[in-house]
């Protein structure tokens, strides 16, 4: 069982995500992200600088690999929708 949120993105709309541990943040400045990765796989994006949610990956605990390339495709739509 994890924790849910309510997170807003921004463009203003409003979404409920689960948390569930363990949970462990990361800091991506490269990317002006912080990474949550829970303990069911699922990884979620935040902008660093607004906080809003970024949105949502998948990735296997501890492949660093493939979470940076989630969060690569989370920056490449960013950049694609501006």
């Amino acid at each position: 069982m994890g924790m849910k949120i309510l997170v807003e993105k921004k463009d203003g709309s409003k979404e409920i995500i689960t948390l569930v541990p363990p949970l462990e943040i990361f800091d991506k400045p490269e990317f002006s992200l912080h990474h949550f990765h829970c303990g069911d796989g699922m990884d979620h994006y935040f902008h660093a600088d607004t906080g809003h949610y970024d949105g949502w990956g998948m990735a296997v605990r501890g492949d660093e690999k493939q979470a940076m390339d989630t969060i690569k495709r989370v920056e490449d739509s960013r950049e694609s929708q501006s």
